[in-house]
């Protein structure tokens, strides 16, 4: 029974020992001082002999053995959580989570700092905590498709509906090369698209709508309006505080594109549809989507210890809900948000018992929780409906984006890089 498990498990995203060295072609003293090292993730198996090593960490250390081999492959390890490849002045990721501009964000979201003060820090280098936004009503014509899609419910996916309404907003504002002229109004441009994004949330309501912001309502009010939450202070520093750890994480997948995009001299909303449509895929925001399924129905929830201790449903929650490989000590901004969840006084019994199994985990199996995990139990203590989680995550996240487009078109290269061709190139 224990070795079927294994062998499940190391077919979902797992190694054992063997094909671990296997793979590396190494002594296990050598793969010891990686996993000491914070280079490969270890699963802890309380009670059994073996561990199970993550096979994303130990391809990458591969790739990176053989980059050193080859100086015409270094590329194929820097695309794997290693290496830097783009130089950046926006966001530097350290062991107590990102920075932006040389700020921590954790610190942001436990001082109260608005997330429009956190965009403008991204965007300008500098911290106004009293930075207030004006909204303008979205375009007749956009706002009628909003309404229209949105009461069809648009299948209930945000992501598809932020980049229908960021390419309409964009189409809006002119013909493709007089929008990339116009750098002086990027800022503003960028204002009004993430005041547009937050009217999309109500689609998860009953019955969905499109809800455009109140004037004078902050990002975090009117998102929670848009979603029938009352906005009292907790709910809005809890918003903030989310949307501001989402903000930038660095060059993720969908920021790098949001780069490539910008690369080319595309406008800035197609810059960001171009990221939205990366960002959706299930191994990135949309994984908060399947985390939402699995955490926040008692019914559907098996406590953690459980499912770690069946090895089967492991892949399910390790692989994109716990240990981040660019936080081998945990990360930060989890811990961050999961503080939040701890003093809410809404918090209720389900919500107490997935921190119990949480902290399980951690103290047992040395899995720690990632930044989407927490977002998701974040929205669950709130009552907030699913597919609010995934939503913060990219709604955040377009700031970052504006500050990156803005970066990249200063640099001015296209950014290209090249393939090396082999018989082997998709290990």
């Amino acid at each position: 029974m224990v070795t079927r498990s294994l062998a499940r498990a190391a077919s979902n995203g797992f190694l054992t020992r063997t094909q671990a060295l296997e793979i590396l072609g190494v002594k296990p003293g050598t793969l010891y001082s990686y996993v000491s090292r914070g280079l490969i993730r270890r699963l802890a198996t309380p009670g059994r002999k073996q561990s199970l090593y993550y096979r994303e960490d130990v391809e990458r250390a591969r790739a990176r053995h053989d980059a050193r081999a080859s100086e015409g492959v270094v590329a194929a390890a820097a695309v794997r959580y290693g290496e830097p490849i783009v130089p950046t002045s926006i966001t530097e990721i350290t062991p107590d989570g990102p920075r932006y501009r040389n700020r921590s964000a954790v610190d942001l979201a436990t001082t109260g700092v608005s997330f429009e003060a956190t965009a403008e820090l991204l965007w300008t280098g500098m911290l106004r905590e009293d930075a207030a936004w004006q909204s303008d009503p979205p375009p007749k014509e956009l706002s009628r498709l909003a309404h229209e899609l949105a009461a069809q419910g648009a299948n209930r996916n945000l992501h598809d509906l932020f980049t229908v309404l960021t390419t309409l907003e964009g189409m809006s504002r002119g013909a493709p090369e007089d929008r990339v002229a116009e750098t002086a109004a990027q800022l503003l441009s960028a204002r009004q698209l993430i005041f547009t994004l937050t009217g999309c949330f109500g689609v998860l309501g009953k019955p969905p709508r499109y809800r455009a912001p109140r004037n004078g309502e902050t990002v975090a009010e009117a998102i929670a309006r848009s979603i029938e939450i009352e906005p009292n202070p907790k709910v809005v520093a809890a918003l903030n505080a989310a949307l501001t750890l989402a903000a930038d994480h660095e060059l993720n997948p969908a920021t790098f594109v949001a780069r490539i995009a910008a690369s080319s001299e595309g406008d800035l909303h197609s810059c960001i549809a171009a990221a939205i449509s990366t960002n959706a895929g299930t191994r990135i925001a949309r994984g908060c989507d399947r985390l939402d399924n699995l955490l926040r129905d008692p019914a559907k929830w098996q406590s953690l210890p459980q499912r770690l201790a069946q090895r089967g449903s492991v892949p399910d929650l390790a692989t994109w809900g716990f240990s981040h490989p660019l936080y081998p000590a945990g990360d930060p901004r989890a811990s961050c948000l999961l503080r939040i969840v701890q003093g809410l006084h809404a918090r209720h019994a389900h919500v107490s018992r997935l921190l119990r199994d949480i902290e399980v985990a951690g103290s047992d199996y040395n899995l720690r929780p990632r930044f989407e995990t927490s977002l998701v139990l974040l929205c669950t203590a709130l009552r907030m409906p699913a597919g609010t989680a995934a939503g913060l995550y990219t709604l955040g996240r377009v700031a970052g984006w504006v500050a990156h487009i803005a970066e990249q078109r200063l640099a001015g290269y296209l950014i290209r890089p090249r393939a090396k061709f082999g018989p082997h190139a998709a290990m």
